[in-house]
């Protein structure tokens, strides 16, 4: 009779324990899912600033190498991600990145927009033609070409 009643109270501590373990894993799912949520949101923007970035300073590389150069033609493959706006023009290259919260605290970023501008130091005189503005997420190809009368160009190629 002793022996029946051990064996009903171990098996009410293991479905107490089960229970409280069932109420913490609960808690705990509760707690870390809006940080997932929070943590993928960040991660989304520093992603498209980094594309962002990365174009920038390839369109800079290739119009810097051709524009120092006597005469040549190179072309430069960049993507862009979606709510980005890039343009490069006469003066230099520049984007703006839209996001779906407010940041502070990266460089460039405030509120709901990260801009940032790269003049073509050196060079600007030199370009004749440059007015691409870019607003719609894909790859680009961007062709940069010097004359031998020294004008260098920079145009989308369809």
């Amino acid at each position: 009779m002793v022996f029946i009643k051990d064996i009903n109270r171990k098996g009410q501590l293991s479905m107490e324990f089960i229970l409280i373990m069932s109420i913490v894993l609960i808690l705990l799912l509760t707690m870390s899912l809006p940080m997932r949520d929070e943590s993928e949101r960040n991660m989304n923007m520093f992603t498209r600033v980094s594309y962002a970035d990365k174009a920038m300073y390839d369109v800079y590389d290739t119009v810097m190498k051709v524009g120092n150069s006597s005469e040549g033609f190179m072309y430069v493959d960049i993507y862009i991600p979606e709510n980005v706006k890039f343009g490069v023009k006469k003066q230099g290259i520049t984007y703006s990145v839209n996001l779906d919260f407010n940041v502070s605290g990266y460089d460039g970023c405030a509120n709901n927009t990260c801009t940032k501008a790269l003049p073509f130091t050196g060079v600007s005189d030199q370009i004749t033609s440059a007015d691409v503005i870019i607003e719609q997420k894909g790859r680009y190809r961007l062709n940069v070409v010097k004359a031998t009368s020294g004008d260098l160009s920079i145009t989308r190629s369809s």
